[in-house]
């Protein structure tokens, strides 16, 4: 190994240890940068060239990982420090309670954020309270994917990264303005659950032309009013229906607020739908907007639903599909091999009965 050069060394290495994607979470409930900090420890002790190979990829040391842990704080300095001027992936743990202008956090945190043209991507976890941000207010020229599983109780801050594809929210941010990213191509956000929610996603949605990608994340709980529809909040959007020019692929929830608002869709290109399970069962969609999404979306043809959905649900939804556009659709159902017993073949025979469709087990 000795004899490798040291360009290909540092390739190996940069292919072992490649940056998470901020959408997984893992780096948030595991030990992922310590870890990284750990085999990179390792691999330096092998040998010189091993040391001086490690230490001049900047890239090997673009992971960087901020939270409260004081002793972890000066691993992460020097992490930064030996980026040089290569692009970052920026991880925060904000925690729940208030810092001190003068903790090592926060002088950490302002560390990162003089550094935010080079970031390529970020997550963050937790509370920032004022005055900070869960992101600098300033330009992100680099930033590609975005992952915010916090909220922020300031003032509302616009996103300006005119290359982000990826955009992850966990919770509902009507304090973080997105129309300030026109490239973006994918975004998981909750579905709006009120005014000000909708005119914001109406907003991003005007002028992000580009989203091919939209995910509602699974409802555990929601407010009464979320039943609304747009007419009832007087959006003036209502009339003619939101316009996704590029949209392929939409996920959502067998639920009375998603399949609502699948009746103002106009997505001439949307060509696939998968439908989420859901713990809120005690509301009866009404399935019969579902035609109206069809009418729109010329292209669809395919639907996948994901295991636990009740067969009674799952059925409902097909019926409601356009019997000139059923028998060509491509229809995917996942079910737990062990949760499906004998009584339900009588059911499972009258969905096949509706149209071609795929059963897949899953464990």
């Amino acid at each position: 190994m000795g004899s490798l050069p040291s360009e290909l060394l540092s390739s190996i290495h940069l292919t072992l240890l490649p940056i998470p994607p901020c959408t997984n979470v893992e780096w948030y409930d595991e030990p992922l940068y310590p870890m990284r900090i750990k085999t990179l420890t390792r691999l330096r002790l092998v040998s010189r060239q091993w040391n001086d190979t490690v230490l001049d990829t900047p890239q090997l040391w673009s992971y960087i990982d901020i939270d409260s842990n004081v002793r972890r704080l000066d691993t992460t300095q020097l992490s930064l420090e030996r980026t040089r001027g290569t692009p970052l992936h920026i991880r925060v743990h904000f925690g729940f309670g208030e810092h001190d202008d003068q903790d090592p956090f926060t002088q950490m945190l302002e560390r990162a954020w003089s550094e935010a043209h080079r970031w390529e991507t970020f997550a963050c976890h937790g509370t920032a309270y004022f005055p900070r941000y869960l992101l600098p207010p300033g330009p992100l020229p680099q930033l590609r994917e975005v992952y915010i599983g916090g909220r922020q109780d300031t003032s509302p801050v616009k996103i300006q990264a005119p290359r982000l594809e990826t955009l992850w929210e966990l919770l509902s941010l009507a304090n973080i303005e997105t129309s300030g990213a026109p490239a973006l191509k994918s975004w998981a956000v909750p579905h709006p659950s009120n005014r000000e929610e909708w005119e914001r996603f109406i907003k991003v949605v005007q002028k992000c032309h580009q989203l091919e990608w939209l995910h509602f994340f699974e409802y555990h709980t929601i407010p009464d009013e979320a039943l609304r529809t747009l007419e009832d909040w007087g959006l003036p959007e209502a009339s003619g229906g939101i316009y996704f020019p590029s949209l392929k692929q939409l996920e959502f929830t067998l639920y009375p607020v998603s399949i609502n608002f699948l009746g103002y869709i106009h997505a001439p290109n949307l060509q696939r739908l998968i439908v989420q399970r859901t713990v809120l069962y005690s509301y009866q969609p009404a399935f019969s907007i579902l035609a109206r999404l069809f009418e729109s979306s010329p292209k669809l043809d395919a639907i996948r639903f994901e295991a636990d959905i009740p067969l009674e649900l799952i059925q409902q939804c097909l019926m409601a599909v356009p019997h000139d556009r059923i028998a060509g659709m491509e229809v995917e159902i996942e079910y737990q091999r062990w949760l499906l017993p004998q009584e339900l073949t009588e059911q499972r025979e009258c969905l096949d009965s509706l149209c071609l469709i795929q059963w897949i087990p899953i464990e």
